[in-house]
């Protein structure tokens, strides 16, 4: 159980990462993070129109994020999400995604999630594509980074138990293999 006074105005301002802050008490308390979220929402919800120039957030069981698009990214940024973001194929989408991503943990408790980027439309025909409007997706197709990095830290740990100790024993595996490979085929014949 969590010692419910850390989650104070002073100690929300310092966290490093307030979105994971929000979801790790949304997975380990749930009874006290319903009780906080009543209290917080409002203020979550404005620090995160203000750090992604979000012009409304419809907050329902589907959260609408309305946020407007930067025609030129601003390349004197180095944080990672928005190197992520410059980096991209399709930047106006990953700026979305990001959006969302940062949304489904501020506010976990939402059914879903959805977005509308504004003023990166004013060169493109009404008929083409718009990457940064998602009508609608589903809180568990936007897992947190943690939980699939756990999958991953799993799975070396796994791999390491059954990796050959040395080069020399890798090729002896390898050259044993395809040798039996052989055989099987040899065999069928």
């Amino acid at each position: 159980m969590f010692r419910r006074s850390w989650l104070t105005e002073k100690a929300a301002r310092e966290c490093s990462s307030p979105d994971a802050c929000v979801l790790g008490v949304a997975h380990g308390d749930p009874a006290y993070f319903s009780e906080w979220m009543l209290a917080s929402r409002r203020e979550i919800v404005r620090r995160f129109r203000q750090a992604t120039r979000t012009v409304a957030v419809d907050d329902g069981q589907k959260v609408t994020a309305h946020f407007i698009v930067e025609l030129e990214p601003s390349y004197s940024s180095q944080s990672f999400i928005d190197k992520r973001i410059q980096a991209a194929k399709e930047r106006f989408h990953e700026e979305t995604i990001v959006s969302l991503g940062l949304l489904r943990k501020l506010l976990p408790d939402r059914v879903s999630f959805a977005a509308q980027g504004y003023g990166h439309r004013v060169w493109q025909a009404e008929s083409f594509h718009d990457a940064t409007k998602k009508t609608g997706i589903d809180r568990r197709h936007l897992l947190p980074d943690w939980f699939t990095s756990v999958n991953a830290t799993f799975r070396s740990f796994t791999e390491r138990e059954f990796r050959p100790k040395t080069w020399q024993e890798l090729a002896h595996q390898i050259w044993t293999f395809r040798n039996d490979v052989i055989t099987c085929f040899e065999q069928r014949k």
